[in-house]
C-alpha cells in the first residue's frame, strides 16, 4: 500500500519505451532505509563527498563533517512510494496515460510527445490536466520551482525528480497549491493575474517598415499571447524573454507597419486579457513621451507612468513641468488622453486648462486645453488660444456625469504645428485650423485639480 506524506512531486521522463519509463519512476523513489546511489548526489544541489577509493578497497571511513552532510540527505529522503510493479494499473486518462497507483497528492509530468500533460492526483478519483507543454511550463517553471528545493535526487538522460514540501501554502509561478482537507487533500489553483504592461519601447515606428518592438509589464509567461486586430500592422514574430539587466519578463515583437499612420491596440492574453492601446504608434516622425523623472518643479502633483500623471489630491491645485523643449523651427504635435482620477470626476467648477504650452521667454500660456461639466450631465472638451476659450465638443451620451466622462476618456486630443497653421483634433476628427507662426520654443505645463492625463507625447513629423 503507498504512504501518503505532505510532499509535492514533479517528475520528468521522456523515455519513449513505457516499460523503461515506469521502471525508471519506480527507481527514483527511495526509502529513508535504502542505500542511495552514488550518482543522485548532485555536486550543483550538495556538498560533494569526495571519491578517493582504492581499486580493491569495498568500502571507506568518512569524516565527521562527510558523515553529517550524508546523514542530513538521508534524512531528508522522502517516504513517500509510488509502489512496485504490482501497484500499476490498466487506466487510461484521457486515453492518454496508464495511471499508476499514486498516492494523492502526487503530480507526474510526463513531456514524451505521445502523452505530454501534467496529471495530478487530488482525490482518490480525481486527477487534474494541463495539455500542453506551453501550460507546464507555465505552471511549473522550474527556474521558480528550484528556490523552493531543497532535495533533488536524480538527473538521470530524460528524468528528473524534485520533492517539495507541502507544510505550508507555497507559489509556484501563477499556481497556490497547499493541503485543505475541505478540497479533499492537496490542491492547484492558478492565481495569475491579467496581463499588465507598463511600457512599449520605442513608442512608435515609421510607416512602411519592420522592427522589432519590446513589452514591459507584469505576468507575462512563455504562453503569452500577443494579437492586434489594426490592419496597418503585422505582427511577425513573439519572443518571451528575460531581461538581461532588469531580470523581468518582457515580451519582444517582430512588427511590419503599412503606410496608414495611427494607434495601435494590441491584446495580451495569458489566460486572462488585457485590451491595451495608446502606448505605441506608427506615425511619421519621431516619438518624445514623459518619463517619471522628466517633471520638475512638482506642486502637488504625481507622475505616475510613462506619459501619464495625476492630481495628488481631490480639489487641490497639482501642477508639473515636462523637462523639454519644443522646438518651434519644425513641424511637430503635442497629444494626450484625460482620464478619471481615482480620487473623482472632473469638476464642474474649473474651467482653467489642465495642459498648458508656454513659452519659454516669458512663461506666457500660448495654448491650454480643457474638459469640464456642462449642465444635463454633459462634457465641454476644449482649448484655449492665448488665454480665450476658443473651440472644441460637447460630448453627451451618458445617463450622468460618469458614464459622459468615459466618452471623454476615449478621445485622443491633438494640436499640430504644420507650415505657418495649427489644427486642433479630437482623434482623427478636425476640429479647427487656423494661421499661426510659432515665434519661440514652447515647454508643457500640467496643472489640474480633479483630472488626471495619459500618453502625453511630443511628436516633430517628418515630412512624407
Amino acid at each position: 500500500m503507498a504512504k501518503v506524506s505532505k510532499t509535492i512531486l514533479l517528475g520528468y521522463n521522456k523515455c519513449i519505451e513505457l516499460a523503461i519509463k515506469w521502471t525508471n519512476i519506480l527507481d527514483s523513489f527511495w526509502h529513508k532505509d535504502e542505500k542511495i546511489p552514488k550518482s543522485a548526489l548532485r555536486e550543483d544541489v550538495f556538498t560533494p563527498i569526495v571519491d578517493n577509493l582504492e581499486s580493491s578497497d569495498t568500502d571507506k571511513t568518512l569524516s565527521a563533517n562527510q558523515g553529517k552532510v550524508l546523514n542530513a540527505i538521508i534524512n531528508g529522503l522522502s517516504t513517500n512510494h509510488v509502489g512496485d510493479n504490482s501497484d500499476l494499473g490498466n487506466v487510461v486518462l484521457n486515453g492518454f496515460y496508464p495511471i499508476a497507483n499514486y498516492p494523492v497528492g502526487t503530480i507526474h509530468i510526463d513531456k514524451n510527445s505521445e502523452w505530454v500533460g501534467l496529471y495530478a492526483r487530488i482525490t482518490a478519483t480525481e486527477w487534474l490536466k494541463f495539455e500542453t507543454q506551453d501550460s507546464l511550463e507555465t505552471y511549473f517553471d522550474s527556474r521558480y520551482i528550484k528556490k523552493l528545493d531543497t532535495k533533488k535526487f536524480v538527473d538521470e538522460d530524460g528524468l528528473t525528480l524534485m520533492e517539495v514540501p507541502f507544510n505550508e501554502k507555497i507559489n509556484l509561478h501563477g499556481v497556490k497549491a497547499g493541503y485543505d482537507l475541505a478540497k479533499g487533500g492537496y490542491y492547484l489553483e492558478s492565481i495569475l493575474d491579467a496581463p499588465y504592461l507598463d511600457a512599449i519601447e520605442p513608442v512608435s515606428m515609421l510607416p512602411s517598415t519592420t522592427q522589432d518592438i519590446i513589452l514591459y509589464g507584469s505576468s507575462f509567461t512563455r504562453s503569452t499571447t500577443v494579437t492586434t486586430e489594426n490592419s496597418n500592422i503585422t505582427i511577425n514574430n513573439i519572443w518571451y524573454e528575460l531581461h538581461v539587466e532588469l531580470k523581468i519578463p518582457i515580451i519582444r515583437l517582430n512588427v511590419t507597419s503599412t503606410s496608414v499612420e495611427g494607434d495601435i491596440t494590441f491584446i495580451i492574453d495569458n489566460g486572462k486579457k488585457e485590451i491595451v492601446s495608446g502606448y505605441f504608434s506608427i506615425i511619421l516622425g519621431e516619438v518624445f513621451q514623459p518619463t517619471v523623472s522628466d517633471w520638475i518643479n512638482i506642486s502637488g502633483a504625481t507622475p505616475l507612468s510613462t506619459g501619464s500623471i495625476g492630481v495628488g489630491s481631490y480639489n487641490s491645485y497639482s501642477e508639473a513641468l515636462w523637462d523639454k523643449e519644443f522646438d518651434y523651427t519644425k513641424d511637430f504635435m503635442v497629444s494626450f488622453k484625460y482620464v478619471r482620477s481615482p480620487l473623482g470626476l472632473p469638476n464642474d467648477a474649473y474651467t482653467e486648462p489642465i495642459i498648458r504650452l508656454l513659452s519659454v521667454v516669458d512663461d506666457t500660456e500660448d495654448f491650454g486645453f480643457v474638459t469640464y461639466q456642462n449642465s444635463d450631465s454633459f462634457y465641454k472638451v476644449f482649448y484655449y488660444e492665448g488665454g480665450t476659450l476658443r473651440y472644441g465638443e460637447t460630448i453627451e451620451g451618458g445617463v450622468d456625469f460618469s458614464e459622459t466622462f468615459e466618452l471623454v476618456e476615449d478621445i485622443t486630443v491633438s494640436i499640430k504645428f504644420i507650415g505657418g497653421y495649427y489644427s486642433y483634433y479630437h482623434n482623427d476628427n478636425l476640429i479647427k485650423i487656423r494661421p499661426y507662426v510659432p515665434t519661440h520654443n514652447f515647454k508643457l505645463m500640467f496643472a489640474s485639480r480633479t483630472t488626471n492625463i495619459k500618453d502625453i507625447k511630443y511628436i516633430e513629423l517628418q515630412t512624407p
